[in-house]
Protein backbone atom coordinates (compact mmCIF):
# COMPACT_ATOMS: atom_id res chain seq x y z
CA UNK A 1 0.00 0.00 0.00
CA UNK A 2 1.10 3.65 -0.56
CA UNK A 3 1.86 5.52 2.20
CA UNK A 4 -0.02 9.25 1.60
CA UNK A 5 2.57 10.82 4.03
CA UNK A 6 6.06 10.85 3.79
CA UNK A 7 8.04 8.96 6.36
CA UNK A 8 9.23 10.98 9.09
CA UNK A 9 12.08 8.86 9.57
CA UNK A 10 13.45 10.29 6.51
CA UNK A 11 12.72 13.36 6.65
CA UNK A 12 14.82 13.67 10.36
CA UNK A 13 17.32 11.74 8.76
CA UNK A 14 17.81 14.51 5.90
CA UNK A 15 17.62 17.29 8.78
CA UNK A 16 19.96 15.57 10.74
CA UNK A 17 22.76 15.20 8.37
CA UNK A 18 22.36 19.00 7.03
CA UNK A 19 22.21 20.50 11.05
CA UNK A 20 25.36 18.06 11.16
CA UNK A 21 27.34 19.72 8.14
CA UNK A 22 26.28 23.17 9.38
CA UNK A 23 27.45 22.56 12.45
CA UNK A 24 30.97 21.02 11.55
CA UNK A 25 31.35 23.41 9.21
CA UNK A 26 30.65 26.24 12.08
CA UNK A 27 33.76 24.69 13.94
CA UNK A 28 35.85 24.58 11.33
CA UNK A 29 34.68 28.15 10.31
CA UNK A 30 35.50 28.94 13.96
CA UNK A 31 38.94 26.98 14.32
CA UNK A 32 40.25 29.17 10.78
CA UNK A 33 39.67 31.52 11.87
CA UNK A 34 41.43 31.77 15.19
CA UNK A 35 44.67 29.61 14.55
CA UNK A 36 47.94 31.44 15.76
CA UNK A 37 51.35 30.36 14.81
CA UNK A 38 51.56 28.72 18.17
CA UNK A 39 48.37 26.78 17.76
CA UNK A 40 49.10 25.73 13.86
CA UNK A 41 47.35 22.36 14.90
CA UNK A 42 43.99 23.91 14.42
CA UNK A 43 44.76 23.84 10.91
CA UNK A 44 44.71 20.57 10.74
CA UNK A 45 41.55 20.43 13.10
CA UNK A 46 39.69 22.63 11.16
CA UNK A 47 40.43 20.94 7.64
CA UNK A 48 39.11 17.96 8.87
CA UNK A 49 36.42 18.73 10.64
CA UNK A 50 35.47 21.30 7.14
CA UNK A 51 35.74 17.90 5.12
CA UNK A 52 33.11 16.29 7.62
CA UNK A 53 30.73 19.15 7.28
CA UNK A 54 30.88 19.30 3.32
CA UNK A 55 30.90 15.58 3.43
CA UNK A 56 27.27 15.68 5.44
CA UNK A 57 25.67 18.35 4.02
CA UNK A 58 26.59 15.85 0.55
CA UNK A 59 24.77 13.50 2.43
CA UNK A 60 21.97 15.07 3.05
CA UNK A 61 21.45 16.47 -0.91
CA UNK A 62 22.27 12.82 -1.86
CA UNK A 63 19.18 11.88 0.45
CA UNK A 64 16.91 14.43 -0.45
CA UNK A 65 16.88 13.32 -3.92
CA UNK A 66 16.33 10.00 -3.30
CA UNK A 67 13.71 10.84 -1.39
CA UNK A 68 11.91 13.40 -3.86
CA UNK A 69 12.88 11.03 -6.48
CA UNK A 70 10.45 7.74 -4.65
CA UNK A 71 7.66 10.48 -3.56
CA UNK A 72 8.04 11.61 -7.53
CA UNK A 73 7.81 7.59 -8.64
CA UNK A 74 5.11 6.60 -5.99
CA UNK A 75 3.05 9.71 -7.75
CA UNK A 76 3.51 8.20 -10.90
CA UNK A 77 2.27 4.38 -10.28
CA UNK A 78 -1.03 6.10 -8.42
CA UNK A 79 -1.59 8.09 -11.55
CA UNK A 80 -1.10 4.80 -13.43
CA UNK A 81 -3.78 2.75 -11.21
CA UNK A 82 -7.27 3.21 -11.19
CA UNK A 83 -9.82 3.47 -8.25
CA UNK A 84 -10.12 0.53 -6.10
CA UNK A 85 -13.65 -0.90 -6.68
CA UNK A 86 -15.72 -3.16 -4.40
CA UNK A 87 -16.45 -6.62 -6.04
CA UNK A 88 -19.23 -9.27 -5.40
CA UNK A 89 -18.53 -12.55 -4.21
CA UNK A 90 -19.43 -15.39 -6.95
CA UNK A 91 -22.92 -16.63 -6.00
CA UNK A 92 -23.81 -20.70 -6.80
CA UNK A 93 -25.56 -19.45 -9.71
CA UNK A 94 -23.05 -17.41 -11.42
CA UNK A 95 -20.78 -20.52 -10.91
CA UNK A 96 -22.79 -23.10 -12.42
CA UNK A 97 -23.59 -20.59 -15.18
CA UNK A 98 -19.60 -20.22 -15.96
CA UNK A 99 -19.62 -24.07 -15.78
CA UNK A 100 -16.98 -24.12 -12.72
CA UNK A 101 -19.50 -26.65 -10.71
CA UNK A 102 -22.65 -28.67 -11.76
Amino acid sequence: MIERNPEWRAILKINAHFALGTLCLGAAWLAWSNVTKEWWQLYIFAVLVGLTGVLQVLDGMRHLWRFFSRSRQLARMKRMGGVPRADHLASEDDLRKRGMIR
